[in-house]
């Protein structure tokens, strides 16, 4: 449970940070993040979808053959786990070298 602001104690910490030696501390500049490109995320967006569209098909054809949406459901799930494994198959390796 929550306590009440005027159930806790004042802090005793100091409203500044210590010189350290008789050095005062520099503020640390932290980088802005990089812009995005529209054009790459443009790129990955059509990536994902022609996965997308990909992975519908095996499933309608897997589902088609069988007569069986479940069987369909389960196809196209198996192909994107072996997407998967391979793609972190190359990314780690490509890290280790």
């Amino acid at each position: 449970m929550a306590y009440l602001q005027s159930e806790l104690p004042p802090s005793t910490a100091p409203a500044k940070p210590l010189a350290v030696h008789g050095v005062s501390p520099a503020p640390i500049a932290i980088p802005a993040p990089a812009a995005r490109w529209p054009a790459r995320i443009a790129a990955r967006f059509g990536a994902v979808l022609a996965a997308m569209l990909a992975l519908f098909f095996v499933g309608q054809a897997a589902a088609r053959a069988t007569e069986s949406l479940a069987i369909g459901i389960i196809a196209a799930d198996l192909v994107f786990l072996l997407v998967v494994a391979g793609w972190s198959t190359v990314a780690v390796s490509s890290l280790r070298r």
